[in-house]
């Protein structure tokens, strides 16, 4: 929600009273036969219509730091006129430490 506002009150208002706006949001997930890779989130502050979220995954380092796993997120899409700054679906493994595997 941070990210996607380019309203500075907006962020302001989201971190101070983060889990308000936590408790307001609704969340409609679509019936069927298979589990959902997305979900309708309605009530997200500096909207004017529900979001859609798709299930990704990002790649992150394990607590020992001596590897990585994926863990599941859900990515919010949004439309004009939001600013993204970065968005990451995807990312290869790469050595943390440049030095690593010469």
């Amino acid at each position: 929600m941070v990210v996607a506002t380019p309203q500075d009150d907006d962020v302001e208002d989201i971190l101070s009273n983060f889990d308000k706006h936590l408790n307001e949001l609704a969340i409609e997930v679509p019936t069927g036969h298979f589990a959902p890779t997305s979900v309708l989130v309605s009530n997200v502050p500096d909207t004017a219509n529900p979001d859609k979220t798709r299930l990704a995954y990002i790649q992150v380092p394990s607590k020992d730091g001596d590897s990585t796993h994926l863990a599941d997120v859900w990515r919010l899409s949004a439309t004009a006129p939001r600013r993204i700054i970065s968005v990451v679906d995807w990312a290869p493994r790469q050595p943390r430490d440049p030095t690593e595997g010469r």
